[in-house]
C-alpha cells in the first residue's frame, strides 16, 4: 500500500496525521526535538510500536511535565510545591537506506530523572543522572528504510531535589549518524603552550583519535582553522592544510598534528574571541567524515596572594550562581531564555556564572562562549547521602555501577563496573572540554550539609573524582564549594579540612577552595592559617529581597514581601554590599559568585520548608527571593548596585525608593532613606515639585581606591559616611517626603555632567494607571532566528510614569503565527498557572513569552485590563528555516477489533515498528501488522490492528493518602482484557471527586469512554499508615551553645546554616531514673519568622537512652532547648547528652 506525504501545512489535531523525521545524510548533530508525542501516565508496553498513542499530546522539546501541574501542599516548598510522576515520550524517525552501514546515536542534553530509552520495543539503557547529557548507541536496533520508534520513559520520584528540578526531557535532543570509521570527538585534545601565549608565534598541538582501529595509511586528514569575526557570521582563515596520511601523524601510538600559528587572539569575557576548527577525514581520497569545533584559547592562573589572572592580567571574578530553571518555563532550556538571562547578567557587569549545582545545558555553554562569560561547571550537590531528606536524589545512585546494559550502549562507558559517579563527572568534562568559557570543574557543593552520617571516606571520594577529571583534562583548575571550613567547631571539621587539602594538593592542575558565605574574618583566618590555599567566594551574599517594596526596612516582612533596600539577608549570609566589600578589598580572594543571579523556583526562604506541607499560610511563596533579578527577568534594585561595582563600560545612576508616600517608610521626622547606586565620581540630588519649585540636596563624591593587584573600587568618605564601610559603596541621603520628583545627576572626575547613564535616575510621584505599554527584549545578534519573543508590559500613569504598586489583572490574546507560552510577574506568592492567558501585574509589570510556530505572517499580541484601552504589540515574522525534516503523512495507524462482532473500531492513528520480545499474545488478544510505503521516499511505515475479547475492565485502584493532603488520581489508565492482559491503549479518566482534600477513607467513582461505550471504575482512598523512624542525628551538624545552667534548668541553642526537619529528641547519659522532666523548645524556621514554642512533659524516664518522638516534624533554623526538672530530683542535668534527630518513612 502506498501513502502520500503531505507537503503543505497540516492540522496537528487531526488524529490520522503523523510526523516522520527523515534522515538522509550523515551528521553529528541532527536536531531531534520536534515531532514527539507525550503522555503523563505510568503505563506498561508503551515502548512497543503497536501501543496506540494517537490521542497523546503532540509536543516539541524542551518539555517539562511538572511546571503545569498544580501547586500542592503534597509537595515541598524547596521544590516549588510541584510534583513529579511518570511521563512517556515517543518519536518516529527513518534513515535513508544509503545510511545502512552507519553508526547511529541519540543524545539527550538532559532528562530528569530516571530515564529508560527504547528503540523498536528494545530496551537500550537506563540513565539516572537528571542533569547530565547522555548518548546511546542505537545502531544494533535501528532499521534503515523504515519507521523506527524511539520511546522514552522518564520517572521523577519526589522528593529528589533541594530546588525545583522539573521533570522529563527538559533539554534538547540530537541524532548523530556517522560512518563506522569516524573522528572520535571525545579523544580530541588541543594544546597551546601556556608559556607561549604572549609570543607572536605559537604551535597548536592537536591530538585526535578514530572510532576504531584501521590501517592508518588508507586514511588522510586535512585541517583548517578559522578566526571568527566579532558580531558577524564571517570568518577568516588562520591555517589550512592539505590531506596528510594518518600514518605520518603517528607518534608513540598517538595521532598528533602540530600546526604553526601567528598572533593568536585570546578569549576573555571582554573580548570572547573564538576559532573554528574544521577537520576532514578521507578514506583513499574520498571524504568520509567531518568534525567542526568551536573553541578559544586563554591563559588561567590563580595565585594565593593576588587572586586570579586571565591572560596574564589580574581579573576579579564578578559572578553569580544560577540554577537551571527558567521561571515560568520551568526547567525547559530554551536557547532564547538562556540568552536573555546571560545578556542581562552581562549588562550588569557579571563575568562569571557558577552553574549550581549540576552540569549546564549545551546551549548555555555555547552562549557563554560567544557572549563572554566564564562558567564554573559543577558535577554534584551531594555524594553518598541524601540531602534534606530527599531520598530520591542522585546519592542513591552515586556509588552504584552502571551495569551491563549501559556498558553495551551508553557512550562514554567501557565497563559495567564503572560507577555513576565516575561516568557522570567524566561525561561533564567531555561535554565541554573545548569550551573556553569553562573556567573550573567543581566536584561538589556543600558536601557535608543537609545530613548527618559518617563522612570519613569523603576525602578519598574527592581524590577519586579529581583523578577522573585529570585523566581527561589538565588545562583547568578543580574546585569545590564548601560552607563548613569557616566553622572550626564543626563536628566533621577534620574531614572538611581533608577535603580541602585533597583539592589544594593537586599536582597536575591547580586546586581552588570555594568558600560559601565566608565573612571577612573567615577569609582572613583561613588565608592566614592556610597561606597556600587558592580562595574564592563560591557562594556569597544570599540577600533576600522583593522587587519594588520600600515600605519595609531591615529584616521586616509583611504579606510574604521583603524590603528592596540592601538590608535583608538570611542568618548565614551577608548583604550584597557587605559580601562584595569583603571580596574587592582582599586580593587573595579571587572573586565571588553571588547567590543568586535570578530568583528560581523553590527554596522560598524565609518561607522555605524541606518536607511536604505548606511552610506558611496557603498559598505559600513558591520561589526564592535571593535573585538580583526576579523570575520574570525584571531587575531588583540590587541589580544596579552590582552594575555600579562591576561594569566598566556603563555609568550607573540608579535611585531608590520609588516616590509615592504610601509606598514608603518614613521615620519619626518624616524623612525617607534615599539611596543612589553609581560608579560616577560624584552625584547630586535635585527635587522638583512640578510647579517650578526646586531644591538642591547637594552633591556627594566618591573616593577611588586601588588594591595592590590593581582592582579598583569607590567609597563615600564624607562627614556623614556610614560606620560600616560596605554601606559607603553607595550614597545615602535622608530627605523629607514631598510630592514631586527626585532626580540624580552624575558627574565625572572633571565635574562634567554624564548624560548617558544606566538605571532609574529619576523617581516621581505617580497617579492612577492610565495606559498599558509594551516593550520587547532585543535578543543578541548571535540568535539569528529566535523562536521565543520576550515582551514586557508596564502599567503607566498619564505622565508615562510606572505605577509601581499597580497589580491589575491583565488578559492576553495572541493572533497570528504564535502562541503565548507563559505569563510571569515575578511575584513569589502568585499561584496562577504560568500557562494561563491572564495574570496580575506585580510592581506594575508583567512578562509575556511568545512562542513562534515557524509560519510567516503578522503577529499581534494584545493586552487588556478592565477600564483601560487595550494595548497591542505587532510585528512581522518570517518563515523559520527548516532545521528538522519532518514528513507529515496520513494513515489509519491503529485499529481495534472486537472478536465477537468483528466490527472495526477506530482509535485514531499513530506510530510503528516491528515487534516485542516481552509482549505475549493471548488466544483472545493479538496484534497484526501491515506495511505501507511512502510514495516519494524509500521508507516503509506500519499500521496495527489489535483484536481483543470483551469486556475490557479496570482493576480497582487503591491510593494511600495522608489526611489533610490534596487528592490526586491518575488521569490515564490501562484496562485489561477478559484474559487479564494489559491493553495496548490508555484511556483518559473522569473522576467524580466530591472533595479535593483527603479526610477519611472513601471510594471515588470514575468513568471513561472506551470505543464509544462508557466504562466505570473505582478508586479506593485509604489512609497512609506508613510510620516514621529515627534517621540521622542532626545535632552533630549544628552550632551548639550553652545558654545557661542551674540546678533545675539547662538550656542549649542549636543553630543551622539551612533549615532542618527535626522529629525526635534523644536523652542519653541517665545514671538513674527520672520521675519527671519538662522540655521547652523555642524555634524559628527562618530569620524573619516569629519564634514558636513546644512544651513536652515527660514522666518516668528510666532508660539510659530515651527517645522522645515529636507529634509532628518541625522545621528548624535555630532552636533553644531548655530542660527543667523539679528541685526534689537530685540529678546533674549537665550529664545529659541531647540529640536532635531527623525522621524517615518506614520501608
Amino acid at each position: 500500500m502506498s501513502v502520500d506525504a503531505i507537503t503543505g501545512p497540516t492540522d496537528q489535531s487531526h488524529g490520522d496525521t503523523y510526523q516522520l523525521h527523515w534522515i538522509d545524510k550523515a551528521g553529528r548533530c541532527h536536531a531531534f526535538s520536534k515531532g514527539w508525542r507525550f503522555l503523563m501516565a505510568d503505563l506498561q508496553l508503551a515502548q512497543e510500536p503497536f501501543f496506540d498513542d494517537s490521542d497523546w499530546q503532540q509536543i516539541a522539546l524542551p518539555h517539562d511535565f511538572s511546571i503545569n501541574q498544580p501547586y500542592t501542599i503534597n509537595g515541598e516548598a524547596q521544590s516549588a510545591y510541584k510534583l513529579g510522576g511518570v511521563g512517556w515520550y515517543r518519536k518516529y524517525f527513518a534513515l535513508d537506506p544509503k545510511l545502512a552501514d552507519h553508526k547511529v546515536y541519540v543524545t539527550f542534553d538532559g532528562a530528569y530523572m530516571e530515564t529508560q530509552v527504547y528503540l523498536n520495543g528494545h530496551l537500550i539503557g537506563e540513565h539516572v543522572n537528571g542533569y547530565q547529557a547522555f548518548s546511546y548507541d542505537l545502531s544494533a536496533f535501528v532499521i534503515p528504510g523504515q519507521e523506527n520508534l524511539l520511546a522514552v520513559r522518564v520517572e521523577h520520584q519526589v522528593p529528589s531535589s533541594r530546588w525545583y528540578s522539573g521533570s522529563g526531557l527538559y533539554r534538547e535532543a540530537f541524532l548523530t549518524v556517522l560512518p563506522k570509521v569516524h573522528l572520535d570527538k571525545d579523544r580530541l585534545r588541543l594544546s597551546l603552550s601556556q608559556a607561549a601565549l604572549e609570543a607572536d608565534s605559537q604551535a597548536l598541538e592537536i591530538e585526535l583519535g578514530l572510532s576504531q582501529q584501521v590501517p592508518l595509511s588508507d586514511y588522510q586528514l586535512s585541517l583548517s582553522l578559522f578566526e571568527q569575526l566579532a558580531d558577524t557570521q564571517q570568518r577568516q582563515t588562520v591555517y589550512e592544510s592539505k590531506p596528510v596520511a594518518l600514518d605520518l601523524l603517528e607518534e608513540s601510538g598517538r595521532l598528533v598534528m602540530t600546526i604553526p600559528l601567528r598572533h593568536i587572539k585570546l578569549w576573555s569575557p571582554a573580548q570572547p574571541q573564538l576559532y573554528q576548527l574544521d577537520m576532514l577525514l578521507y578514506h583513499k581520497g574520498a571524504v568520509l567524515d567531518r568534525l567542526t569545533l568551536e573553541t578559544g584559547f586563554r591563559q588561567l592562573h590563580f595565585d594565593a596572594e593576588c587572586g586570579f589572572f586571565l591572560n596574564g592580567k589580574a581579573f576579579k571574578l564578578q559572578g553569580v550562581c544560577l540554577h537551571h530553571d527558567q521561571g515560568s518555563l520551568g526547567a525547559c532550556a530554551y536557547e532564547e531564555a538562556i540568552a536573555r538571562q546571560l545578556v542581562l547578567l552581562k549588562e550588569m557587569g557579571a563575568n562569571t556564572v557558577r552553574v549550581t549545582h549540576n552540569p549546564s545545558a549545551r546551549r548555555l555553554k555555547d552562549l557563554a562562549n560567544r557572549l563572554g562569560l566564564f562558567l564554573i561547571e559543577e558535577a554534584f550537590d551531594t555524594w553518598t547521602y541524601a540531602k534534606n531528606g530527599n531520598s530520591h536524589d542522585f546519592s542513591s545512585h552515586f556509588h552504584k555501577t552502571v551495569g551491563h546494559q549501559n556498558a553495551a550502549r551508553l557512550k562514554g562507558v567501557t565497563t559495567a563496573e564503572t560507577t555513576w559517579a565516575q561516568y557522570s563527572i567524566q561525561a561533564m568534562v567531555l561535554s565541554c572540554l573545548h569550551d573556553p568559557s569553562v573556567l573550573m570543574w567543581s566536584i561538589g557543593n556543600e558536601l557535608l550539609e543537609g545530613f548527618s552520617a559518617d563522612v570519613s571516606h569523603y576525602p578519598y571520594v574527592a581524590k577519586e573524582l579529581c583523578q577522573w577529571i585529570t585523566e581527561l583534562d589538565q588545562s583547568r583548575p578543580i574546585t569545590l564549594g564548601d560552607n563548613k571550613l569557616k566553622d572550626k567547631h564543626f563536628h566533621w571539621a577534620q574531614e572538611t579540612k581533608a577535603l580541602a587539602e585533597q583539592v589544594n594538593q593537586l599536582q597536575s592542575v591547580q586546586g581552588v577552595i570555594g568558600l560559601n558565605y565566608a565573612k571577612a574574618r573567615d577569609y582572613d583566618r583561613l588565608h592566614r592559617d592556610n597561606p597556600t590555599w587558592l580562595l574564592y567566594g563560591s557562594e556569597t551574599a544570599s540577600a533576600i529581597n522583593s522587587r519594588g517594596v520600600y515600605h519595609l526596612k531591615g529584616g521586616a516582612s509583611q504579606d510574604h514581601e521583603l524590603t528592596s533596600y540592601d538590608q535583608s539577608t538570611v542568618d548565614w549570609g551577608a548583604l550584597a554590599s557587605e559580601a562584595w566589600y569583603d571580596t574587592i578589598t582582599r586580593d587573595f580572594v579571587a572573586g565571588e559568585c553571588v547567590w543568586t543571579g535570578f530568583d528560581y523556583l523553590g527554596e522560598p526562604t524565609p518561607w522555605n520548608k524541606i518536607d511536604s506541607g505548606a511552610a506558611d499560610q496557603w498559598p505559600s511563596p513558591k520561589q526564592s527571593y535571593f535573585g538580583i533579578l526576579d523570575t520574570a527577568g525584571f531587575a531588583k534594585d540590587s541589580y544596579y548596585f552590582y552594575q555600579s561595582q562591576w561594569s566598566k563600560d556603563k555609568t550607573t545612576l540608579h535611585i531608590l525608593p520609588s516616590w509615592q508616600e504610601k509606598d514608603l517608610q518614613l521615620d519619626d521626622q518624616g524623612m525617607v532613606e534615599v539611596v543612589v547606586y553609581s560608579n560616577a565620581a560624584s552625584v547630586r540630588i535635585l527635587f522638583d515639585d512640578g510647579h517650578g519649585g526646586q531644591i538642591d540636596y547637594g552633591i556627594k563624591a566618591l573616593t577611588s581606591h586601588e588594591t595592590p593587584a590593581g582592582h579598583c573600587y569607590q567609597l563615600y568618605e564624607g562627614d556623614d559616611a556610614a560606620e560600616s564601610p560596605h554601606q559607603n559603596l553607595y550614597l545615602t541621603w535622608k530627605l523629607p517626603y514631598r510630592s514631586g520628583s527626585l532626580r540624580a545627576i552624575a558627574y565625572d572626575d572633571k565635574g562634567q555632567v554624564i548624560t548617558q547613564t544606566s538605571g532609574r535616575s529619576c523617581v516621581s510621584s505617580y497617579q492612577q494607571p492610565a495606559q498599558l505599554f509594551w516593550s520587547c527584549f532585543e535578543p543578541p545578534k548571535l540568535l539569528a532566528e529566535p523562536a521565543l519573543i520576550y515582551l514586557e508590559l508596564s502599567l503607566l500613569d498619564a505622565h508615562q510614569t510606572l505605577v509601581a504598586n499597580a497589580n491589575l489583572l491583565i488578559n492576553i490574546e495572541v493572533e497570528g503565527p504564535g502562541m503565548c507560552l507563559a505569563l510571569d510577574n515575578g511575584d513569589p506568592r502568585d499561584h496562577q498557572p504560568y500557562s494561563s492567558l491572564s495574570r496580575q501585574a506585580y510592581g506594575g509589570r508583567l512578562l509575556a513569552i511568545i512562542a513562534l510556530d515557524g509560519r510567516a505572517g503578522q503577529l499581534r499580541i494584545t493586552a487588556r485590563a478592565a477600564g483601560f484601552v487595550e494595548a497591542s504589540y505587532q510585528l512581522t515574522v518570517s518563515e523559520a528555516a527548516v532545521k528538522e525534516k519532518l514528513l507529515a503523512y496520513q494513515l489509519d495507524k491503529y485499529s481495534f477489533i472486537i472478536n465477537k462482532t468483528k466490527r472495526q473500531l477506530k482509535a485514531a492513528p499513530r506510530p510503528i515498528s516491528q515487534g516485542s520480545d516481552d509482549f505475549a499474545p493471548a488466544a483472545d488478544y493479538y496484534v497484526s501488522c501491515q506495511s505501507h510505503c511512502l510514495s516519494d521516499r524509500p521508507v516503509m511505515m506500519f499500521s496495527y490492528a489489535t483484536v481483543f475479547t470483551e469486556p475490557l475492565t479496570f482493576q480497582p485502584l487503591t491510593q494511600r493518602l495522608i489526611k489533610g493532603r490534596d487528592i490526586f488520581l491518575p488521569n490515564w489508565l490501562q484496562p485489561k482484557t477478559a484474559a487479564g492482559q494489559l491493553f495496548t491503549k490508555a484511556f483518559p479518566i473522569d473522576w467524580q471527586l466530591t472533595e479535593a482534600v483527603f479526610s477519611e477513607e472513601s471510594r471515588v467513582s470514575g468513568q471513561t469512554l472506551c470505543f464509544g461505550e462508557a466504562l466505570e471504575l473505582e478508586a479506593i482512598l485509604k489512609s497512609d499508615t506508613k510510620g516514621l523512624r529515627i534517621n540521622q542525628e542532626l545535632s552533630l551538624v549544628a552550632k551548639k551553645k550553652r545558654l545557661f545552667q542551674s540546678d533545675t534548668q539547662l538550656s542549649y541553642r542549636y543553630q543551622y546554616d539551612t533549615v532542618q526537619a527535626i522529629g525526635a529528641i534523644s536523652l542519653t547519659g541517665l545514671k538513674k531514673p527520672l520521675s519527671s522532666l519538662r522540655l521547652v523548645l523555642d524555634y524559628r524556621s527562618s530569620t524573619n519568622a516569629p519564634s514558636k514554642q513546644l512544651i513536652l512533659s515527660l514522666d518516668q524516664i528510666e532508660q539510659p537512652c530515651h527517645y522522645i518522638m515529636l507529634e509532628e516534624v518541625v522545621d528548624v533554623l535555630s532552636l533553644d532547648l531548655t530542660l527543667e526538672q523539679p528541685i526534689r530530683q537530685a540529678f546533674d542535668l549537665a550529664r545529659l547528652q541531647l540529640g536532635l534527630w531527623s525522621m524517615v518513612e518506614e520501608a
